[in-house]
């Protein structure tokens, strides 16, 4: 028997050993819309047809439409059942399917089952020496989880035999001209103290001075010899102690006069505004790194002797106290200015 559209040969199923309707998929669907074509061509809409259930007439909806309801469409496909002989029990069976073979799930599910049986081979167990089926392509050298379990650790390969000696380097190092055993041949320095010494050595080679000077201690007034150009303290407690954690500490070892001052109460005296360069510095800047920051500026600076007072203290922006440094400007806006009464600029 050929294809039912082209007239083909085709293939025949393995199970029922009957031939299929098509060749392929591309005939089945050529094959599906020519019916449809031609059962819409039949029957036009809005004429009379007559049910293929009941017989009745009845007003046709759409091309394709042949039975007058449902209920005539269901008891038609019921009618059109075939009487078919299932291929594993030989039991008679009625089905509307075309192609049925198996007159239930159940046999159907065992007739899968001894074609995967009939595919598999027997096989050896390499653990327990058990004979055991299973197919060649998913063949497994044991023949079950337990065995499994246990084959890497029966047939692991050896593992190479430890090397019978490990080559070592007699050196001498370089920083304590001591001699070493070292296990690579990169190795230079006996141990991490040495490399430590010779870090610091090469720092002190790159950055500080070879000769020492002696130098008296910014703190506690000892003297002291180094070799860093720019040490000023004898010990890291002395530098930490000459750091003013306050100001009044500030004001005390710089041996001027102190009074505690509110910076909010001269911001608003002064304005908001730069008492040297005359900008705006709003409050919500405050804080911050901006350039037009508030921030406290004393017009005689403490390390030249001005006191930590409100009569010495003024608004500036961060910049123009940046700026100034520890140096006294000429030409500053006068203390207790209000906005409007001066010229940016004057001095």
């Amino acid at each position: 028997m050929g294809c039912n559209h082209c007239g083909k040969p085709t293939k025949i199923f393995a199970s029922s050993g009957r031939p299929k309707l098509f060749c392929g998929a591309v005939c089945a669907g050529r094959f599906k819309s020519a019916t449809i074509s031609a059962t819409r061509r039949s029957v036009r809409v809005d004429d009379w047809a007559q049910c293929k259930t009941c017989k009745n007439r009845f007003m046709v909806e759409h091309g394709s439409q042949v039975y007058c309801s449902d209920k005539c469409r269901q008891r038609y496909r019921r009618k059109e059942k075939r009487v078919a002989e299932c291929d594993l029990c030989l039991n008679k069976f009625e089905s509307s399917k075309p192609n049925a073979t198996y007159c239930s799930v159940v046999c159907r599910n065992k007739a899968s089952w001894i074609r995967n049986c009939a595919a598999k081979t027997t096989h050896i167990c390499a653990v327990c020496s058990a004979p055991y089926r299973a197919r060649s392509s998913d063949r497994t050298p044991t023949c079950g989880r337990s065995c499994s379990k246990r084959y890497p650790s029966l047939f692991k390969p050896p593992a190479a035999p430890p090397a019978p000696f490990s080559s070592v380097h007699f050196k001498a190092c370089p920083e304590c001209k001591r001699s070493f055993v070292a296990r690579s041949s990169c190795t230079k320095l006996c141990s991490d103290r040495c490399r430590n010494d010779q870090m610091l050595r090469r720092l002190r080679e790159k950055y500080v001075g070879a000769q020492e000077r002696a130098a008296d201690c910014g703190y506690c007034g000892d003297s002291f010899r180094t070799t860093l150009t720019r040490s000023k303290y004898c010990s890291n407690r002395c530098s930490r102690r000459s750091k003013p954690k306050s100001d009044r500490k500030r004001a005390r070892l710089a041996g001027v006069a102190y009074e505690p001052i509110d910076r909010g109460i001269v911001f608003v005296r002064d304005g908001w505004r730069c008492q040297i360069c005359g900008c705006r510095t709003p409050a919500k800047l405050r804080g911050t790194m901006h350039d037009k920051a508030p921030t406290l500026d004393h017009r005689v600076p403490v390390s030249r002797g001005g006191a930590h007072t409100y009569e010495n203290v003024q608004c500036a922006c961060r910049r123009c106290n940046s700026l100034k440094s520890d140096r006294v400007v000429i030409g500053q806006l006068p203390l207790f200015a209000r906005p409007g009464s001066y010229r940016v600029g004057a001095t």
